[in-house]
């Protein structure tokens, strides 16, 4: 029964894991986003600047936004990583 337990709790921990590198990855894209508005801004075409900031804004925060979604609804979440 024990060994259930310690599995579970591997299972947490990799998937943490998981989703914390995903939520990096998701930062390092918003980033990227976020120097091409600034380009397209300079470019003159402040339309596409500003949907592509607000792109960037979304994809940066959507495991914040998730967390909080799943909070609300009192579901099970995963903390993630450090």
């Amino acid at each position: 029964m024990n060994s259930f337990l310690f599995l579970g709790a591997a299972f947490d921990s990799a998937l943490s894991f998981a989703l914390g590198l995903v939520a990096k990855l998701a930062f390092v894209v918003a980033i990227i986003m976020i120097i091409s508005s600034g380009w397209a801004w300079r470019s003159g075409r402040p339309d596409e600047a500003k949907l592509t900031l607000l792109g960037a804004v979304i994809i940066a925060l959507a495991s914040v936004i998730a967390s909080a979604l799943f909070n609300a609804g009192d579901l099970p979440t995963v903390n993630i990583g450090k």
